[in-house]
């Protein structure tokens, strides 16, 4: 009886009410989505991603990110169908909480929470390690001459610039929906046309003779060849990039929640 009670509390499922005027205003548009969605992919599988794959599975990250990409539309395909099913406020705690039940989502909510807190956290790292190189790390070296820290599982000091950074966009998030949106997409419109310029540029001075690099050349070049660490390493990055193409998830929550946080 105990039991039976318990795999039914660990198994129901939230009843979905769609609420047709949830009296709040829609602001964002088809693009803005698409923008919200490009912005959360850029930051991490561009300027984080991709130079850390570079060391660890050499040029057949490609064939990382193209692994991950085609999994991650699958997902979001997956995303697309609970969205027709349950048209209404959701992410992927909502469609497990309805479609599933409500332990499995508990768990996923708190993954959630985990994805956006570690994602953040890289971000800001990522973006705090460009500033600092643009003053020739002399940022963190006054971090580690004054709050230098000697812990194993800890950095060697406190990534100040960090956490200003992520107070800043906080402040800005917290602004509203959409001027923070018209913040991101001036943002993606810059990074896309870096990127476009960085790909021209690779192209015009591309050199397939790295490709054939081996260890006695370079401590990062493995055995050489396009795949010099072997096809388990170029997998281990796909499943490393997955983590770049979330941002589905993002436009799946923005783009059903009535797509403002404004009442009317």
């Amino acid at each position: 009886m105990f039991q039976s009670s318990l795999i039914e509390a660990l198994t129901r499922k939230k009843e979905f009410v769609y609420i047709e005027d949830s009296g709040l205003r829609r602001i964002l548009r088809f693009h803005d989505l698409v923008f919200l969605g490009l912005g959360s992919m850029l930051g991490m599988g561009v300027y984080i991603m991709a130079g850390e794959l570079a060391t660890k599975v050499g040029p057949a990250m490609i064939l990382s990110f193209l692994f991950a990409g085609v999994a991650c539309t699958l997902a979001a395909l997956c995303y697309a169908e609970f969205a027709g099913r349950t048209p209404g406020t959701g992410s992927a705690y909502a469609y497990c909480y309805i479609t599933v039940g409500e332990f499995v989502a508990f768990i996923l909510g708190w993954n959630l929470c985990l994805e956006f807190v570690i994602g953040t956290a890289c971000l800001a790292r990522g973006m705090s390690a460009y500033i600092d190189s643009m003053f020739g790390g002399s940022i963190a070296n006054w971090e580690k001459e004054h709050f230098g820290m000697d812990v194993k599982f800890l950095s060697s000091y406190p990534d100040f610039l960090s956490f200003v950074i992520m107070i800043v966009f906080s402040a800005i998030v917290s602004i509203g929906v959409k001027e923070s949106t018209m913040i991101n997409n001036t943002f993606v419109v810059i990074n896309m046309v870096t990127i476009i310029m960085l790909v021209i540029t690779g192209i015009v001075h591309v050199n397939l003779s790295n490709w054939s690099l081996d260890g006695t050349e370079s401590p990062f070049a493995g055995n050489g060849g396009f795949m010099p660490f072997g096809f388990s390493s170029v997998m281990e990055g796909a499943a490393t990039c997955f983590y770049a193409y979330t941002g589905f998830d993002t436009v799946a929550t923005t783009g059903i929640y009535a797509c403002t946080n404004q009442h009317i």
